[in-house]
């Protein structure tokens, strides 16, 4: 049975390292906790990014058990499709999706009703 968390911030992976990630990164912090940015490029790798870690494409399904990840995010469909293109031999996971705009919309909008 997974632990209960004693707070109720998602916690998120946000699936690259680019700008629109980094803009992602930048506005989702005060609502998540960003626990890593995925890239591909390998002069990235385990280099942290304002204290979160980048990691390959093909670590997410691991991270995403462990970590308890709530959702990943994506800024494309593109970055979808480079995660389950690195993940195609790991069927034992079913992560959700979300795209970062639509998740922020959300979150902003639970704030303002609070």
């Amino acid at each position: 049975m997974p632990a209960v968390r004693a707070h109720s911030r998602k916690r998120i992976i946000i699936c690259g390292s680019d700008s629109a990630h980094y803009g992602l990164l930048q506005r989702l912090r005060s609502h998540c906790d960003v626990l890593a940015l995925v890239t591909t490029e390998p002069w990235q790798h385990n280099i942290r990014l304002d204290d979160v870690p980048l990691r390959y494409p093909s670590e997410v399904p691991s991270l995403y058990r462990r970590l308890s990840i709530d959702c990943l995010v994506i800024a494309t469909e593109d970055d979808r499709l480079e995660i389950e293109r690195a993940t195609a031999d790991d069927a034992h996971w079913q992560p959700q999706w979300r795209i970062g705009e639509s998740l922020l919309e959300e979150l902003d909008a639970g704030d303002r009703r609070r």
